[in-house]
C-alpha cells in the first residue's frame, strides 16, 4: 500500500479513486468491513481503492483535555488498512488550519479537485468539515457537483453490541481483552520501545522487558496472557500492567516476561497482544510469595496457549480476512 504523509504529495487525479474518509482509531471491524468493500468495488472498475485519513487525532489540536488515549499507533492503523488490501491511504497532518476547512472547501478541494473521486464510502455517524458541521446529507449534495457516488455503510453488530471504538475502549479498560478481540478481528495490542527497567525480574528468575507504550491506552491494571511480536516472530509470554505493588513501586509499567527467550531488547520495538487477563495485580507480603506466584502464571498462560494453539483459528496480531 502506498502512503501519502503530506498532502502536497496527493496525485493528481488516480485511475477512478475509490475513497473512505475518517479517523479509523483502533480500525476494528466496522473500519475493516468499509476498507473491504472499498477495496473490492476499486477491484471491480479497475479503480485506486483509497483511505484518507488524519494525525494526529483531531481533539489532540481542538480539545486536547478530552483526548482519549489511542486504540492504535499511526503506524499501527496503517499497517492494517494495507492488510484490509487498500492501494493507497493519504494521512493528512489534521492543524488548526486544516480544520477550519468549510464541508464545502473539502469536498471541492481534496474529493473534487485533487483526487477526482469517483465513489466515497462512510459509516453511518460521519460528519466532516469545520466544527463537524457537514452530514451524509451534506456530502450527498455536494457530490453531485463533482458527479461521484456516496455509499454508507451499515453498522457492524457482533451479537447484541454494536461495534465502534468507544466499546473498545471500554472493554479494553475493564480488562476485557478476551472479548474486545473479535471487535478489532484481531487481539488488542500495545506497540512500544523496550525501555531499561530496575532487573527486579531478572533478579527473580524471570527476566521482564519493560515497554514505552506511549499514547496507547492501557487495559485495566492486572497479569495477562499475551503473543509478543519482535522482527516477525511471534514470541508467548505473561505480561503484568502495574505498578509492581510488591516493591511499592508508584509508576504503571507494562512489564513483559518472555517465555524461552534470552536475547537483550533493550531499544527494541515490541508488539505486545494481549489474549487474556489472568488475575488482578496483587500486593504480597514476601518476594518468595510473588516469585511463586509468577510460576502459577506462567503455567496458566501456557496452558492457555497450548489450548487456543489447538483451536483451527485463533486471534493474533494481524487481522483475520472477514
Amino acid at each position: 500500500m502506498e502512503i501519502i504523509r503530506d498532502s502536497k504529495d496527493i496525485p493528481s487525479r488516480p485511475r477512478k479513486p475509490i475513497l473512505t474518509i475518517g479517523n479509523f482509531d483502533g480500525v476494528h471491524v466496522g473500519h475493516q468491513f468499509i476498507f473491504r468493500n472499498v477495496a473490492q468495488q476499486a477491484d471491480a472498475v479497475g479503480g485506486t481503492s483509497i483511505a484518507f485519513t488524519f494525525e494526529p487525532h483531531p481533539l489532540k489540536i481542538l480539545d486536547p483535555e478530552h483526548l482519549p488515549p489511542r486504540l492504535t499507533t499511526a503506524n499501527q492503523k496503517l499497517d492494517i488498512m494495507g492488510q484490509c488490501g487498500l492501494d493507497m491511504a493519504i494521512c493528512v497532518d489534521f492543524t488548526r488550519e486544516f480544520s477550519r476547512l468549510a464541508p464545502e472547501e473539502f469536498v471541492h478541494e481534496y474529493l473534487c479537485k485533487r483526487l477526482a473521486v469517483s465513489e466515497v464510502f462512510v459509516g453511518e455517524g460521519f460528519a466532516f468539515g469545520r466544527d463537524r458541521t457537514g452530514s451524509i446529507a451534506t456530502l450527498r449534495s455536494l457530490s453531485q457537483t463533482c458527479g461521484f457516488q456516496v455509499n454508507v455503510a451499515a453498522p457492524v453488530k457482533l451479537g447484541p453490541h454494536r461495534v465502534s471504538s468507544t466499546l473498545v475502549r471500554q472493554w479494553v479498560e475493564e480488562g476485557r481483552v478476551d472479548e474486545a478481540a473479535p471487535l478489532l478481528n484481531r487481539l488488542y495490542t500495545l506497540v512500544g520501545k523496550v525501555a531499561q527497567g530496575a532487573s527486579r525480574g531478572a533478579a527473580l528468575g524471570f527476566p521482564t522487558a519493560n515497554l514505552l507504550p506511549g499514547e496507547q491506552l492501557l487495559p485495566k491494571r492486572g497479569v495477562y496472557a499475551a503473543y509478543i511480536g519482535w522482527r516477525g516472530m511471534e514470541l508467548r509470554g505473561v505480561v503484568n500492567v502495574g505498578v509492581a505493588p510488591t516493591f511499592a513501586g508508584e509508576q504503571v509499567l507494562v512489564e513483559a516476561h518472555l517465555f524461552d527467550f534470552h536475547r537483550d531488547l533493550y531499544g527494541e520495538t515490541l508488539e505486545v497482544g494481549f489474549v487474556k487477563r489472568l488475575r488482578d495485580e496483587r500486593k504480597f507480603p514476601q518476594v518468595e510469595d510473588l516469585v511463586a506466584q509468577i510460576r502459577r502464571d506462567a503455567e496458566d498462560a501456557q496452558a492457555l496457549f497450548s489450548s487456543l494453539e489447538r483451536e483451527p483459528l485463533r486471534w493474533g496480531l494481524r487481522i483475520r480476512n472477514l
